[in-house]
């Protein structure tokens, strides 16, 4: 049975009748047919009920298809056990890290990578400035083909500074100058190596 006969057979005019009384389009009174045929009956009874005036018969079933709608609604937006959990995780997570190096997001989203594999060393803090880094401890500064790497300080206009040491770890913005690449770089202190001294830590660097 189509739709339009399932409203000649309760008595209304047509599928366009339907429509106009309910103030659905056709496209969502057809799909509604097909994928939920309650809900279209329910909204076809109380249209028809309408349509006769029997005005209290037809508040009580407009209601009740509104309570259905409102339930499939809530079914469809309720977040899914798993998927949007895990999700829920990872930005939580994420925002301990950024409260653990005091780091605040502005205007540009960088993505957070790990580098604690790496030997590392700074130049500095500011413009200009690059961190070197490689597997091994002797490869940070006069690095090979396979191993040494190094990356300049991604200076972004927004944020008040670009390097944010901890006690252990030490978060740095950088810009690989590859693929378009930058990130949000964690260093372990521990594997901190400079040819003179470490740079100056300070809170209004740039």
């Amino acid at each position: 049975m189509k739709p339009s006969e399932y409203c000649k057979r309760i008595g209304l005019a047509s599928l366009e009748e339907l429509s106009e009384i309910s103030e659905l389009s056709r496209h969502t009174l057809i799909r509604w047919w097909k994928e939920k045929p309650n809900r279209f009956k329910c909204v076809a009874h109380g249209s028809m009920a309408i349509k006769n005036q029997h005005k209290e018969a037809g508040i009580i079933s407009v209601c009740n298809c509104l309570q259905e709608i409102k339930k499939s609604i809530n079914e469809i937006t309720k977040p899914k056990k798993g998927n949007m959990e895990l999700l829920d995780r990872y930005f939580g997570i994420q925002q301990e890290l950024y409260k653990h190096f005091g780091y605040k997001e502005d205007w540009v989203v960088i993505p957070l990578k790990s580098f604690t594999c790496y030997y590392w060393s700074l130049t500095g803090v500011g413009h200009g400035d690059e961190v070197k880094y490689a597997e091994s401890i002797e490869n940070v500064f006069d690095g090979t083909m396979e191993d040494g790497y190094s990356a300049s300080i991604y200076t972004q206009c927004h944020l008040p500074k670009w390097v944010y040491p901890s006690e252990k770890y030490t978060m740095v913005c950088i810009d690989t100058h590859t693929d378009g690449n930058k990130f949000l770089a964690v260093f372990d202190n521990s594997k901190m190596v400079s040819e003179d001294s470490s740079p100056e830590w300070s809170e209004d660097s740039k």
